[in-house]
């Protein structure tokens, strides 16, 4: 009697389909987490996310699909607060709907990121012509070269 060969895994039937990427991106555009679709095949996590790290295609894809997933992440954080049907579940929903606006930063900062700000104000202080000329005097001394009364070059102090 010879060995037979053991069935394969959910797990193993799964990775080995062409499309099996275009599956995982589909479900976690939908919203479904990576631990919710490993579980559903019987795998680890660090397992499912393995195999996406292996190749640089499938890694890419599925970077892309968690950006894309962010959109979903708002659509549930509203059915989240709006199926709250008491005080209890209120509080639960904001919860939830809090993380999943974290969630949705994470995964696409750009859209769903602090909006930050970055404007400067510069202050300069604006000095009368005779403060200025001194002080241009005062700089032309520590590069060696001469200032006559209207601030030109008059002529060149130490040559370098």
């Amino acid at each position: 009697m010879g060995m037979q060969d053991k069935p394969l895994t959910a797990w193993q039937e799964w990775r080995a389909q062409p499309d099996s990427i275009d599956v995982l991106c589909a479900r976690i555009v939908n919203g479904e987490t990576l631990t919710a679709i490993a579980r559903s095949l019987n795998a680890g996590v660090a397992t499912l996310t393995d195999w996406i790290a292996a190749d640089p295609e499938r890694s890419a894809r599925a970077r892309e699909a968690r950006i894309a997933a962010a959109g979903s992440y708002e659509e549930q954080a509203l059915d989240e607060l709006r199926d709250a049907a008491d005080p209890f579940a209120l509080a639960k929903a904001k919860e939830v709907a809090h993380h999943l606006r974290w969630k949705a930063s994470k995964a696409n900062p750009r859209m769903y990121g602090e909006k930050l700000d970055v404007t400067a104000e510069v202050g300069i202080k604006a000095l009368p012509d005779d403060q200025l000329l001194k002080r241009a005097q005062e700089l032309a001394v520590k590069l060696g070269i001469g200032l006559d009364t209207t601030g030109s070059v008059s002529a060149q102090k130490n040559s370098l």
